[in-house]
């Protein structure tokens, strides 16, 4: 049957149940326009989870690194040099301080617990070892947990953006330690990468705490035993 005047015809007039090309372009322009301004909260929201997950990850290393200390003396493990997962450093006859700590915390795959990390790779934080290795006269030394003066603020563990450590195609160090690097940095530069939580970085603390930095705080942190000192 053919249409009869006043029926629709074709694609620009609307039928009894549809919609006009001209209805369904508005449509169309309306939700691109909620998903533009919507897309960047969904952005930071992920950022956020991410952060979260992140200093969740944090919180069981440095609870690990807590334990060990209960069963070794009161010293947190024991960093070297470049230390693959199965290797053993020749200097301090340990394998790596992850390595070491790895049966407090239920599993290696604590140690790529940062979903932000911009490199591949299985180990995403840094043991912090300088006050260790100050005090035995720049030499790799175990952190004596009895010596820290400042506990809210000795920083344990924590995020690395040291890109020198990621060196794609050399073996993957699992023993990521701030004895002479800078391994938190606020900025990018030419060892760093932009801090990978939307310009911030998580830090874990000798008495437990994880909190997220987006500067480095001398009243907040230190690096030393017994100073409050930044690197």
């Amino acid at each position: 049957m053919k249409p009869t005047h006043g029926q629709a015809q074709g694609w620009g007039l609307k039928g009894q149940d549809g919609f006009s090309v001209v209805e369904l372009l508005v449509m169309i322009a309306v939700l691109a326009l909620l998903a533009a301004l919507l897309l960047p909260s969904f952005s930071r929201v992920r950022s956020a989870s991410r952060q979260i997950a992140c200093s969740i990850q944090l919180k069981r290393i440095d609870d690990g690194l807590s334990k060990h200390a209960e069963d070794f003396d009161h010293r947190y493990a024991i960093a070297g040099g470049l230390v693959a997962w199965g290797q053993v450093d020749p200097t301090t006859h340990k394998p790596s301080w992850m390595r070491q700590v790895e049966p407090y915390v239920s599993g290696m795959g604590v140690f790529s617990g940062c979903a932000a990390y911009p490199v591949p790779s299985e180990f995403h934080y840094f043991l912090g070892a300088r006050g260790a290795y100050i005090d035995a006269g720049q030499k790799f030394a175990a952190v004596d947990r009895q010596k820290v003066r400042f506990p809210s603020a000795f920083v344990v563990t924590g995020d690395n953006n040291f890109s020198p450590f990621e060196i794609l195609g050399e073996t993957q160090d699992a023993d990521k330690d701030d004895y002479t690097f800078m391994t938190q940095v606020f900025s990018r530069d030419d060892t760093h990468w932009s801090p990978q939580h939307s310009g911030m970085l998580n830090t874990a603390f000798a008495d437990g705490h994880v909190a997220v930095f987006d500067r480095s705080d001398n009243d907040r942190m230190t690096y030393r035993y017994d100073t409050m000192s930044a690197y």
